[in-house]
């Protein structure tokens, strides 16, 4: 065997080359073959594209670049070598032996999954045949040399026929543009490809590739590529016996007392595309789990904090088979690994590959790490063929923009038309939503149906509604006193209960926060300590959400003795997920959808409505700050759409708020909203968007803001850094180093960081109070150690106090106007 590299870790192009092919005959076993796509013809010309993706590397460029490397002496000519021809392109080239008596458009299918299947959109652009030079002898004996006795065909081609490169087939080439616009007037050069097939081929070769360049050099195990799903019965039995837990009675519920099951065998199977609109705390999480069983499974939800919440659900009904994927998992998966210290980085590591290479059966996720790939980045097609076998769950998409959902329904479309199936879980469904995705799903109205309560369609009353009104005042001071005298007259009004306390802006959610536990008086009349009483938004710091979160959740195997939080005080981020259940709600006047799922956090497993267990308590006054959560056209429509039942003393029942939700969504101002989302669906019907998938998430989450180290837990974070680092080096030594120590960095960013919005940033930034990580000095060994500097591009630490403080129980703060004026005179 000669020395022919295919990778920088030293691992040859024979071992890489066999396990792509493993991996691609793992999937074969493993793929359901209900979908005709995937023929025994699909197949076989999937394993020759798995020979021959990387034959370019054996060029003698590519070879001497990475030599180069494993003896750490490239630089950034011998990159710029390799990339001018890359071996995409020559490996194009030099498939002149494989058996070409087949239709034009799995010729086009196969070189062009091979010329594509790296990430560079710029490869179609360059005249290719005019760069590569004849390909010398000596390298074609190297690839006969390397895949001797590997396939008796090829060996024979390469000795004995092929002496004149031949550039015809880049003829063959499906531009990407082409597969990305859907337009009629476009056609491919020859033929039109079926672009399922494309997607499959293309996106299953990604796979296999991406797979094999995951393991470890000599892990020769490729079996978990594609990890079976749990059997059904054991599903059922789990989800039964999770239920069952949850219960306050000793009575244990059979199967045919649950809605779930009853679903789920009379008449709606199993797999089946389905719109479920119901109230929160009905169990649809564990219908969910149920509707996706035996098949892969994404679970897709709009934020981390609800995501961590479901995964760790997940992990009691699928066990270990559960994948994380979201941009902080690895923070997540420290928590709940039970390994010992000395394996936990090489498991979550693991963990996490697997995760980003889909191989589990059940993957719990955010949202833009899988809904947007109806925006087509390049690559995108390894997300969307597997979509194409799996079962896709959608939560709670009234939490995203008209601008994402829109992304959404047709990524939704997309499954379907490549034979995955739906499901689309939400307490709150726009009508023009649930319209666009009948008619581009041809889905059956008797797929679609609402469940109100845990016994089904029995309707329950369970909130009252309350209107407090403020003083009418443009003063902010004065409104936010007026707002914090009401919420301290209803909680006194109600001793011994439970009390959420949702505000729509974080700033004023940590003022009355505040004041609350400075109130000593206020606290000896509840009985109650500062213990007892929580903050919780989106500006803690990764694992002080996390621990608030576990607290307010009550999982003790994670926190122990937690603190009973009496009063919890939080902002929008409590709206989806987090499953808690208290007596009384006092919010802030909210658009109507994101009212009504924060009462489905009030009265959420105790039936009918009574005094003091399930009031809504609803506050009129409209802070300036608001603008940038709400517009307040919006929350006057709320108002109007609920007064009249606020004064008819009327205790709402979960039929009602849907008739209310109805209007509401055919109300004029609300069609502004539609608009947005019909004009998003077009583009993507008709467009090319993103270069790549990072600009696809960012489209996708509409990103506006960065990530914020805050000063006071920056020498921690250092501190931590360097403990971490040395754990490594003494357990995996200087080898392991770069790959097990850049988890721990990731893991760790995400512990302690934040996030501002960009507006909020400018704030600090131009005035030289915050520093970019990757530009930080005390990190110089570092970065030159591990090639870090981009690692940390997009984190900010603040390096004074004068703007911003940060503390464990408030989170991050703008410091007052004293101390503001305060730090400014210090620096004059």
């Amino acid at each position: 065997m000669t020395n022919l590299y295919a990778k920088n870790n030293g691992e040859s192009l024979r071992e890489h080359t066999t396990k792509v092919l493993d991996g691609v005959k793992r999937l074969r076993n493993m793929v359901s073959n209900n979908n005709p796509i995937f023929s025994d013809e699909f197949w076989n010309y999937l394993e020759r594209a798995a020979f021959i993706h990387d034959f370019g590397k054996a060029s003698n460029n590519f070879q001497a670049y990475i030599k180069r490397f494993i003896k750490g002496e490239t630089n950034d000519k011998d990159i710029a070598l390799e990339e001018l021809i890359p071996h995409s392109a020559l490996s194009v080239v030099l498939s002149d032996w494989f058996d070409w008596e087949m239709e034009d458009e799995w010729r086009q299918i196969v070189l062009s999954s091979i010329f594509f299947h790296h990430d560079r959109s710029k490869l179609y652009n360059i005249q290719t045949a005019g760069n590569i030079e004849k390909i010398p002898a000596s390298t074609l004996e190297e690839l006969k040399n390397e895949f001797d006795g590997f396939d008796p065909e090829f060996t024979r081609f390469i000795a004995d026929e092929l002496k004149n490169i031949n550039y015809r087939y880049l003829n063959f080439l499906i531009a990407p543009d082409i597969v990305y616009i859907k337009q009629s007037n476009r056609h491919l050069s020859t033929t039109e490809v079926d672009l399922r097939k494309y997607i499959f081929f293309k996106g299953l070769l990604h796979r296999a590739d991406h797979y094999a360049s995951f393991l470890e050099k000599g892990d020769e195990d490729v079996s978990r590529i594609e990890i079976a799903p749990l059997d059904i019965n054991k599903v059922e039995e789990n989800v039964l016996a999770e239920i069952n837990k949850k219960k306050t009675d000793e009575r244990k519920l059979q199967k045919e007392q649950l809605w779930q099951f009853d679903k789920l065998t009379g008449g709606i199977q199993a797999g089946q595309n389905i719109i479920l609109i119901g109230s929160t705390g009905i169990g649809k999480t564990e219908f969910a789990f149920l509707w996706g069983a035996g098949k892969k499974m994404f679970f897709t939800l709009p934020m981390r904090t609800m995501t961590n919440e479901i995964f760790k659900r997940a992990r009691d009904i699928f066990g270990e088979s559960v994948g994380l994927l979201h941009s902080s998992a690895a923070a997540v998966l420290s928590q709940s690994t039970s390994k010992s210290p000395e394996t936990e980085t090489s498991d979550i590591e693991f963990n996490i590959g697997l995760s980003r290479n889909l191989s589990y059966p059940v993957i719990v996720c955010t949202g833009d790490q899988v809904l947007n790939v109806s925006l087509k980045y390049p690559t995108y097609e390894k997300i969307m063929s597997t979509l194409g076998y799996s079962n896709l769950i959608v939560d709670e998409i009234q939490a995203y923009s008209p601008e994402t959902s829109a992304i959404i329904v047709k990524t939704i479309e997309d499954t379907v038309h490549l034979g995955g199936n739906f499901l689309l879980m939400t307490a709150t469904l726009p009508d023009y939503i649930k319209e666009e995705i009948k008619s581009r799903t041809k889905l059956d109205e008797a797929n679609i149906f609402q469940v109100y309560s845990k016994r089904g369609v029995q309707d329950i009353k369970k909130h009252k509604l309350h209107l407090v009104e403020t003083v009418d005042s443009e003063n902010e001071d004065k409104l936010e006193s007026s707002i914090l005298e009401e919420v301290k007259k209803i909680i006194l009004n109600n001793p011994g209960k439970k009390i959420l306390v949702t505000i729509n802006t974080v700033k004023k959610s940590q003022g009355i926060f505040k004041e609350l536990i400075k109130d000593k008086t206020f606290l000896e009349k509840l009985l109650i300590k500062e213990k007892n009483i929580m903050l919780l938004h989106s500006r803690f710091i990764g694992k002080h959400r996390e621990s608030k979160v576990d607290i307010i959740t009550d999982r003790r195997e994670i926190v122990k003795n937690p603190p009973d939080i009496k009063i919890l005080i939080t902002t929008q981020v409590i709206e989806a997920s987090v499953n808690i259940d208290y007596d009384i709600l006092i919010s802030e006047l909210a658009p109507l959808d994101s009212l009504i799922q924060r009462m489905g956090r009030v009265n959420r497993n105790r039936g009918e409505y009574a005094p003091g267990k399930g009031d809504v308590y609803i506050i009129d006054g409209y802070f300036k700050g608001s603008v940038y959560v709400y517009k307040k056209e919006t929350l006057d429509l709320t108002l109007k759409s609920i007064s009249e039942k606020i004064s008819q003393n009327m205790i709402l029942s979960e039929k009602e708020k849907e008739r209310l939700l109805s209007h509401y969504y055919t109300h004029e101002d609300y069609h502004k909203i539609k608009k947005q989302f019909e004009k998003n669906l077009y583009a993507l019907d008709n467009l090319l968007l993103p270069s790549s998938k990072s600009e696809a998430q960012r489209i996708f989450r509409e990103v506006n803001s960065f990530d914020v180290i805050p000063f006071e837990v920056y020498g921690e974070f250092k501190e931590a850094l360097k403990v971490s680092r040395e754990s490594v080096l003494k357990e995996k030594g200087e080898d392991d180093l770069k790959k097990r120590f850049k988890i721990d960095i990731r893991r760790l960013l995400t512990e302690y960081s934040t996030s501002l919005r960009i507006s909020e940033f400018e704030k600090v930034y131009p005035v030289g109070l915050g520093i970019d990580l990757s530009d930080d000095e005390s990190f110089e060994g570092l970065k030159k150690e591990l090639d870090l500097k981009r690692f940390f591009k997009g984190y900010f630490v603040n390096l004074r106090n004068s703007r911003w403080r940060y503390d464990s129980d408030i989170g991050l703060m703008e410091a007052s106007r004293e101390e503001k004026e305060q730090e400014a005179n210090n620096i004059l």
